[in-house]
């Protein structure tokens, strides 16, 4: 980190600890382990939706068009449509914990902009 973004980092973290009343390397202490916890939770949803893949495609255009009584023109079509979105999901959470786990400091950084900027 160069030393102007460095500077510009701690009048944002004194800003915002003056407002919470503690001191600025606690709160950048707790929004990097804030961005471990949150690539673990990333990577129990990317799992959770790994193992929900292959139930999907096994059940869901039975499920389909049994229980909701679509045609299987239809039933077909939501079936891959779900598993699609399944996998995108599962792709932005795997992206989502390797860009908190990898470089928590660099997550810690964008929320606190975030933060900063609301």
């Amino acid at each position: 980190m160069n030393e102007t973004m460095q500077k510009e980092l701690l009048t944002r973290l004194d800003v915002i600890g003056a407002k919470l009343g503690v001191a600025a390397n606690q709160l950048w202490a707790l929004f990097v382990r804030q961005s471990y916890i949150d690539g673990l939770e990333y990577l129990v949803l990317f799992a959770i939706a790994l193992c929900l893949s292959p139930w999907v495609m096994r059940n869901a255009k039975s499920l389909s068009s049994r229980d909701m009584g679509y045609s299987e023109n239809v039933a077909g079509p939501l079936m891959w449509t779900t598993y699609a979105g399944l996998l995108i999901f599962a792709a932005i959470m795997a992206c989502s914990a390797c860009d908190s786990l990898v470089n928590p400091q660099l997550a810690a950084f964008k929320c606190l902009m975030a933060s900063v900027k609301q």
